[in-house]
């Protein structure tokens, strides 16, 4: 079952992890990389997207399928988010500052219940933060996230990304515990990409005024941003919440805007980072103690392939949807260690089930057995007296 699947491949990845120890694979590596994919080629996609819903001139959508998203060892699958929107009137440095200066955040965004920097992780150029979501329901607990930060600049480009995602984050949870009253949920892979508008303003002939979303204003910023989360939210499906909530998204989309609008009015925009969380830290030398992180290739390893993608494994299942989907380079990296693990397993449960005969249960293991040889044999002889009856009214007729 997919529960099986998952354990499976939360083992096959630790393996990946051991083999690559020491290759210098960070988390902020596989965090921007895999934003930049889903930003460019996922979105792109339109055949795999469902149709957007659009309001105040942004929009948001689902994925037709669903990818897995879960803590270890679940098998959940959730539909992956994108949105688009244009700011008006602020560079994308103010809109950055908006959505990384922690310390701010609280006095803008009212869905949060608290925001914590839990430090700067330079080994794996990333920065952990604790999140608490008000669920806005009463008598329903909030929601808790423990997530891996992950930045990118361009100066020149005026280009800026973020990146973060909650897995493989036992190492934050070692710095700050869990609130016991919180239901801890996952968002495997957020991004942004922010961008300048053209200089004059989006020519018409791009945007069209059918466009549900606006050309983008001269001296304004364009952000796309995805999400992949999953909230836990018993029997209610994830599209039907969608469904029922996405204009909640746009709020928040409207809330980001106007204080972009105020950051940029105040001069208030500030990177409130150390450079090596924008540029990378440097790689340590032979002699230096710094240590440089290895997690990228666990976490990558949990990553689905983009739809569509070319290279179709039907065995590497779990990250994606259970029809067949393609692999990209992460996915096909887990598929060595995969086909070796699976292997041991089964010759694991080869030895074990026989084992388990031998027990003081094996006398109840045999009578079943037998009652199941002589329910056959009834339902075998029912199956000649149908074919002898058929047969008889074949010739009657």
């Amino acid at each position: 079952g997919s529960w099986r699947v998952g354990k499976a491949v939360v083992v096959l990845c630790g393996v990946l992890v051991a083999n690559a120890a020491g290759t210098g694979s960070t988390a902020r590596e596989a965090l921007l990389k895999e934003a930049r994919t889903r930003l460019t080629t996922w979105y792109q996609d339109k055949k795999s997207l469902n149709l957007p819903y659009w309001s105040g001139n942004a929009n948001v959508l689902l994925t037709k399928d669903d990818y897995w998203c879960d803590a270890k060892g679940g098998s959940a699958r959730m539909p992956v988010t994108f949105g688009e929107f244009n700011v008006s009137d602020a560079s994308p440095r103010d809109v950055f500052s908006v959505l990384t200066d922690v310390t701010r955040t609280h006095e803008w965004d009212a869905t949060l219940r608290r925001v914590a920097r839990l430090g700067d992780f330079q080994d794996e150029e990333v920065r952990g933060i604790n999140v608490e979501v008000n669920s806005g329901i009463i008598f329903v607990p909030a929601r808790e996230l423990y997530e891996w930060m992950a930045y990118n600049t361009s100066l020149e480009d005026q280009e800026y990304w973020i990146a973060f995602s909650s897995l493989e984050n036992e190492r934050l949870h070692a710095v700050r515990e869990r609130d016991g009253a919180a239901v801890a949920m996952q968002n495997c892979l957020g991004g942004y990409w922010i961008r300048p508008c053209p200089a004059g303003g989006e020519p018409p002939s791009s945007c069209p005024a059918a466009s549900p979303v606006d050309c983008c204003p001269d001296g304004g910023s364009h952000v796309v941003f995805t999400q992949h989360v999953n909230v836990h939210a018993g029997f209610l499906s994830p599209r039907l919440m969608f469904d029922a909530s996405w204009y909640r998204q746009i709020d928040w989309v409207n809330t980001v805007r106007t204080q972009a609008k105020r950051v940029k009015e105040n001069g208030e925009a500030r990177l409130d980072m150390p450079p090596w969380l924008l540029q990378g830290a440097p790689t340590p030398g032979p002699g230096s103690e710094a240590k440089q992180g290895a997690l990228g290739p666990a976490i990558s390893c949990m990553f689905p392939p983009p739809p569509g993608s070319p290279a179709v494994s039907q065995l590497y299942e779990l990250p994606g949807t259970s029809r067949e989907r393609g692999l990209t380079q992460p996915a096909a990296q887990c598929i060595g260690p995969a086909l070796a693990v699976l292997a041991a397993l089964a010759a694991v449960t080869a030895l074990i089930r026989p084992l388990g005969l031998r027990r003081p249960q094996a006398a109840v293991c045999a009578r079943s057995r037998a009652s199941g040889r002589a329910a056959a044999a009834e339902e075998e002889g029912q199956e000649d007296i149908d074919r002898a009856s058929s047969q008889a009214s074949l010739l009657r007729a």
